[in-house]
C-alpha cells in the first residue's frame, strides 16, 4: 500500500509540475509589462483546467464505455 500510495504522490507531483512550469516560463518570457498579471491568470487556468476534468470525465461516462472515456482524454 505504501508504494502504490508513494507512486501516486510521485507521477502527480511530476504531473502537476508540467502543467504549471510551461504556463509560468512561457508567458514570463512573452510580457515584459504586467508580468505578474499575465503569470496570475495563466495559473488560474491551470487551476481551472484541473477544476472541471472531474466533472467532464463523470459525464464522459455516463455518456459512453471507460475505453472511450480514456482515448477522449488521453487526446
Amino acid at each position: 500500500m505504501y508504494f502504490l500510495r508513494t507512486a501516486m504522490v510521485l507521477f502527480a507531483g511530476i504531473g502537476f509540475g508540467m502543467m504549471y512550469l510551461p504556463a509560468v516560463v512561457s508567458v514570463s518570457m512573452y510580457f515584459e509589462k504586467k508580468r505578474a498579471v499575465a503569470i496570475g491568470i495563466a495559473t488560474c487556468g491551470t487551476g481551472v483546467g484541473t477544476f472541471t476534468f472531474g466533472p467532464l470525465g463523470k459525464w464522459l461516462l455516463q455518456e459512453m464505455d471507460w475505453k472511450s472515456v480514456h482515448f477522449i482524454l488521453g487526446q
